[in-house]
């Protein structure tokens, strides 16, 4: 459970701009007469502890994670409280205008003394001391008044030119930040473009190569085609050879039979012609001619038939190879054709080829180029973005440290707030007493004189029955916080018009059933139930105004049906399982 506790005495430390100043005031009237109606005494003491260091040490830079609406919340509570100096300011002027009056009154009366002594001679040197005393503490009061005003003056202008400087500073941050917020969305949309033209160059590249591989396919088969075709040459043309050379052994064979058939005729005959005699001649010459003439015919009809077979088979091999040779030359013709037609695509295509290759070679390079400039725009990015990163996270730290810093300084202004209006009160009630003076010591000459015998008859009564309402006026307000969770009191006003809540968490919370209470002297004075449309945003303040305050409310504000919260009290935050949340005691002790 945390707690944090504020004590006015009045002692706020923040930045060493202004020290702490103590002011003591002791009014006592020693037994003598008083100015009072009625006689009687009056001993006042008021002291007030202005805490120094009310300018508050920002860290270089945090202001510009500070959000606008809190930067708002402070000009305005800076009018505010400028506004509020200027009444304080007027309302001292009337008051030493009145101070002033009363010293010419106390001459008049000093004047109408100096002639009652002389008429009845008694002493009226207590009252002198009475009044030298009072106008020498109301001297006091307002030289300390205007010291305590001009220092508050000086710490207003130095809060303004602070405030103006965090201002640029934070505008200068916002400007940062805008330029390298541009600066990261060029980078991704140079970083898009880079990634659709290299997947454009890798399309295109794949394209050119099933292209290539297409060609080199079609140029396997080709290639293919033409050695299928050369070879069926080459057997064709192995066949023809061989049939020319049967062909050629056959006609050798033909005339080597033709020959053998001559060379055993003409050595029949040579036989014939050495056995010849006329006996043999007269015998066998029929029969021998017979012979011959049927050898002969036997001979030309065997040859006539050789001649013939071989005439039939030497024409049919000649029809086959004339067939087939008709028709490898129209094979080897139409494969000629067609690898002349390859031959002439490949012709065509090669210096596509070594365009392709070439502009393959270069998108390769320019690929590789631009994965090396990729590679080291990422390293940029990520460099960037570790680096926004952690004055992300700097910036972070600060605003932390800006908003603790506030949050001390929202504390003390409330509690000055606090102060102010006792201070308030009590100068109210001085100047209530001053006007009552007044309005008795302007009355007629002969009036006066008559109070004044009044005062005097009455001198030996009541010493201490008639106490001024300022007397012992020495206060302390303490303000005290707790909280249990996220949510927790930010503060209340110091006449009892209005009390804030905050959700220091980051996630929104519902109060539907949520109660605010106001605790005086151990008794629920006064109190508050949250429905479902009320969320408690992170970060966000929820003011409940009182009904007597809504004049002043502002949008968002909530107003509750109390007339006031009242100044003094304890306020008790509970959730919707009655478990106490947040306790904000507010106590003016003697």
């Amino acid at each position: 459970m945390s707690q944090e506790k504020v004590e006015i005495r009045r002692n706020i430390k923040t930045a060493p701009t202004i020290g702490t100043r103590s002011t003591v005031i002791n009014r006592t009237s020693h037994g003598g007469g008083s100015i009072m109606p009625g006689g009687g005494s009056r001993s006042v003491s008021m002291r007030m502890s202005m805490g120094g260091n009310s300018a508050p040490s920002f860290a270089q830079g945090a202001v510009s994670s500070m959000s606008h609406k809190n930067v708002a919340n402070v000009l305005d509570t800076r009018a505010k409280e400028k506004t509020e100096m200027n009444v304080l300011n007027e309302r001292f002027a009337s008051y030493i205008e009145k101070v002033r009056f009363v010293e010419a009154q106390n001459k008049a009366l000093l004047a109408e003394i100096d002639r009652l002594k002389k008429q009845k001679n008694f002493d009226a040197s207590e009252i002198k001391e009475l009044y030298e005393q009072e106008i020498a503490d109301s001297r006091k009061i307002i030289d300390d008044l205007s010291d305590e005003k001009a220092k508050f003056d000086a710490t207003l202008v130095s809060l303004q030119d602070q405030l103006e400087d965090e201002r640029r500073d934070r505008i200068n941050a916002e400007k940062t930040v805008d330029d390298l917020s541009n600066k990261i969305d060029r980078l991704n949309d140079q970083l898009g473009n880079n990634e659709g033209e290299l997947a454009n160059l890798r399309l295109r590249i794949e394209t050119l190569e099933d292209e290539n591989a297409r060609l080199k396919k079609d140029k396997r088969t080709l290639q293919d085609d033409i050695g299928r075709i050369r070879a069926d040459l080459d057997e064709e043309t192995c066949k023809r050879i061989q049939a020319e050379m049967k062909l050629q052994t056959a006609e050798e064979d033909c005339k080597f039979q033709i020959n053998i058939y001559e060379a055993e005729i003409a050595e029949l005959k040579a036989m014939l012609d050495r056995d010849r005699s006329i006996e043999m001649k007269d015998i066998w010459k029929g029969e021998i001619s017979k012979a011959i003439n049927e050898l002969n015919a036997q001979y030309a009809t065997e040859v006539d038939r050789i001649q013939a077979e071989m005439q039939k088979n030497y024409e049919m091999q000649m029809n086959e190879m004339r067939a087939g040779l008709n028709r490898d030359n129209m094979e080897t013709m139409s494969a000629r054709e067609e690898s002349k037609k390859v031959k002439g695509k490949l012709n065509e295509l090669q210096p596509l080829i070594s365009q392709l290759q070439a502009e393959n070679a270069m998108l390769k390079s320019r690929l590789d180029g631009l994965q090396a400039q990729y590679d080291d725009e990422c390293r940029e990015h990520e460099s960037d973005v570790q680096r926004l990163q952690s004055s992300i996270e700097r910036l972070q730290m600060e605003m932390d440290t800006v908003l603790q810093e506030l949050q001390i300084l929202q504390d003390a202004k409330l509690s000055l707030e606090l102060e102010i209006a006792a201070y308030r009160k009590l100068l109210e009630a001085e100047e209530t007493n001053m006007r009552r003076v007044v309005e008795h010591s302007s009355g007629s000459r002969s009036g006066g004189a008559q109070l004044l015998s009044d005062m005097i008859v009455s001198k030996g009564g009541s010493g201490d029955s008639q106490k001024s309402s300022m007397s012992h006026a020495s206060k302390r307000v303490s303000l005290v916080k707790s909280a249990r969770g996220d949510i927790r009191f930010e503060g209340c006003d110091a006449s009892g018009g209005w009390v804030a809540i905050k959700n220091n968490g980051s996630k929104a919370i519902n109060m539907k059933g949520w109660t605010i209470k106001k605790v005086i002297n151990g008794a629920d004075k006064y109190s508050y139930t949250f429905t479902a449309e009320n969320n408690a945003q992170p970060g966000k303040e929820m003011r409940l105004v009182a009904s007597g305050m809504k004049d002043e409310a502002s949008y968002g504000d909530i107003i509750v049906e109390n007339f006031t919260w009242a100044p003094t009290g304890k306020f008790v935050l509970v959730d919707d399982k009655s478990a106490e949340k947040a306790t904000m005691d507010i106590k003016i002790d003697n």
